[in-house]
């Protein structure tokens, strides 16, 4: 058995083992799991976020430095790119259930009325956001977290995607009480806040990604083999065979990549 014979079949083993795994991805996938995947991703990352906020806002200094907030310009310039731009969650200050201080216009609420002590799920004309709420006498503290946009029109800078700080992947939406096959996010205290739901069509999965490395190498080894191939054919005074088996398997790559 030559060297050649060995590299041809080396390759060719190569080409059948991923092009299987990949099928096996494939075939193996299954919408539930993508679900449950993505959904306990947001829900972990929100609650991390839900923690972090309770501890800001449960701080006795901080919270009470808050309250004069509105006229301590220097504290406001200090503290607003902090969770604006770190921190990802807005803060907003009301007393007597007037709004006094607010970090950001993405959502504007005149009065805290609406919200409950503790989480509130919100539905706003932009999007969704949960709003955790203290109140300490007549004064209250609101922080509020992005979780989704619902843009009335989109572009390249407006998408209604999740918050790219609780999820990357974009398989899921928020769903609507006729839906059926949803997983519930709750808060860190267990209560529900709200549903998802899969897309109608799956964008990208951890298994996706891997399946498509996997047809990646595959196809790399296959040309490999197929070049070794056609290098053997032509070697034994058969050139055009050797071209018509290079153009059969061009042609055929290219037929299952239209498919």
């Amino acid at each position: 058995m030559s060297i050649n014979f060995k590299i041809r079949l080396f390759l060719f083993l190569l080409t059948l083992g991923f092009a299987s795994v990949a099928l096996t991805l494939n075939l193996s996938f299954r919408k539930e799991e993508v679900l449950e995947l993505d959904a306990s991703t947001i829900e972990k990352n929100l609650q991390r976020k839900e923690i972090s906020i309770k501890r800001f806002l449960n701080n006795p200094s901080t919270f009470d430095s808050l309250k004069s907030i509105d006229n301590n310009v220097s504290w406001a310039q200090k503290l607003i790119p902090k969770l604006s731009d770190d921190d990802k969650f807005y803060i907003y200050t009301y007393d007597h259930g007037k709004l006094k201080f607010w970090s950001d216009i993405q959502i504007l609420l005149e009065t805290d009325s609406v919200l409950k002590e503790g989480s509130t799920f919100l539905s706003w004309d932009n999007g969704w956001y949960e709003a955790i709420k203290k109140t300490e006498g007549n004064f209250s503290a609101v922080c509020i977290i992005p979780v989704k946009a619902n843009y009335p029109y989109q572009n390249q800078y407006l998408q209604n995607v999740f918050s790219p700080d609780l999820i990357s992947a974009q398989n899921l939406e928020i769903a609507t009480i006729n839906d059926k096959q949803v997983y519930n996010i709750r808060n860190v205290d267990g209560k529900y806040l709200f549903s998802v739901k899969l897309k109608s069509s799956v964008i990208s999965t951890f298994y996706s990604d891997v399946e498509l490395w996997m047809w990646i190498i595959s196809i790399l080894f296959a040309l490999m083999f197929v070049n070794q191939l056609c290098v053997w054919i032509a070697a034994r005074g058969h050139v055009k065979t050797a071209v018509l088996v290079l153009l059969c398997f061009l042609s055929a790559f290219r037929l299952a990549d239209l498919q």
